[in-house]
Formats: C-alpha cells, sequence, structure tokens
C-alpha cells in the first residue's frame, strides 16, 4: 500500500494546501475588512455632506424668506420717520388709533431735540405724553395697535388711574410718556 514516506508526503501535501486554503481565507477576510471601513468611512463622508447640503439650503431657504421680508426696508424705515417739522401723518394715526379702539385721547408734544445716537444720522427725537380715557380692554386693544403702527415711536412709561372702586376695568386715566424719532430736513 503506501508506505511511510509516501503517507508521510501526502499529508504534508495535504497539510500544505489546508495552509494556502486557510492563508488565503485569512487574507480574503482581511480584504474584505479593509473593503468594508473603507465603505463606512465612505458613507460617514456622505453624510457629513449631505448634512451640510441640508443645512445650506435651509439656510438659503431662510435667506430668500429674510429678502422676501425684509426686502423693502429701506423704504419702510424711510416711511417710518416722518419729517421733523411735518408730524401731522403720525397725529393721524395716532387719531385713528383712538378712534379704532373707542378711546377718548389728548396729545402734548414737547420740544424736537437732536438724538445723540442719531447725530451723523441726522434724526431727531420728540418726547410726548398721551392722556387716554378708557377701561382696561379698550386699553390693552389700544396698546396692541399702537405696538403695529409704522412709525419709529416707543412707550417710556405709563400712569393708570382708577376713577371708581373697580379699579381700572371701569373707565380710567392713563398718562403714557413716549417718543417720536424724526428725520431732520
Amino acid at each position: 500500500m503506501f508506505t511511510k514516506k509516501q503517507l508521510t508526503k501526502l499529508i504534508l501535501v495535504n497539510l500544505l494546501i489546508t495552509l494556502v486554503a486557510i492563508s488565503l481565507s485569512i487574507a480574503g477576510i482581511l480584504f474584505s475588512l479593509g473593503q468594508m471601513k473603507n465603505i463606512a468611512h465612505s458613507i460617514d463622508e456622505k453624510k457629513k455632506v449631505s448634512a451640510a447640503l441640508e443645512q445650506r439650503s435651509e439656510t438659503y431657504a431662510n435667506i430668500k424668506k429674510d429678502i422676501v421680508r425684509y426686502g423693502d426696508s429701506e423704504q419702510r424705515i424711510a416711511d417710518g420717520l416722518v419729517p421733523i417739522d411735518d408730524i401731522s401723518q403720525f397725529i393721524s394715526a395716532l387719531e385713528s388709533l383712538g378712534a379704532q379702539n373707542g378711546v377718548e385721547q389728548t396729545y402734548h408734544f414737547g420740544t424736537p431735540s437732536l438724538s445723540t445716537s442719531g447725530e451723523s444720522l441726522g434724526i431727531t427725537s420728540v418726547d410726548y405724553t398721551i392722556q387716554l380715557h378708557a377701561n382696561n380692554y379698550a386699553l390693552i386693544a389700544y396698546l396692541k395697535n399702537f405696538e403695529t403702527l409704522p412709525y419709529f415711536t416707543g412707550i417710556s412709561g405709563f400712569t393708570i388711574i382708577g376713577t371708581s372702586p373697580r379699579g381700572i376695568n371701569e373707565l380710567s386715566t392713563v398718562t403714557m410718556r413716549a417718543t417720536l424719532y424724526a428725520k431732520n430736513n
């Protein structure tokens, strides 16, 4: 049958074939792991690029909305600064606001003064007071509508004096101190 030499040779050949197969399998596994690592890295990079692109698209959409919203801001600013020598359009807006909310009002405007922050811009400020006769619901509606006036004006303080035991729920006297910013001519 087989001699000891042939049997040893056959065992060594089969062992060598097995070692070559195992080595090739290990090399294939290591190659596959390297490829998986490269693919995972590539996927991570694509996710980062996709997220950055999505963020840029979102930023672009927001800028586009802002341009539409604020596109006419320069004109709105120009319209919001009434000329200091003719504040009649502002007074008309206040009268309309009072009538709209059913509030009886009187106003008193002070002397215009050059705004310290607006010297180089040619902006003048005028302090004024408004005295209103209103209940709390009319006052709240008046203040909400006052806030939407298209002029550069702001309330610096107000005082409410209730005229009845029920306080401000009934007719009260409200004195508001405010400032109007106007453009110099």
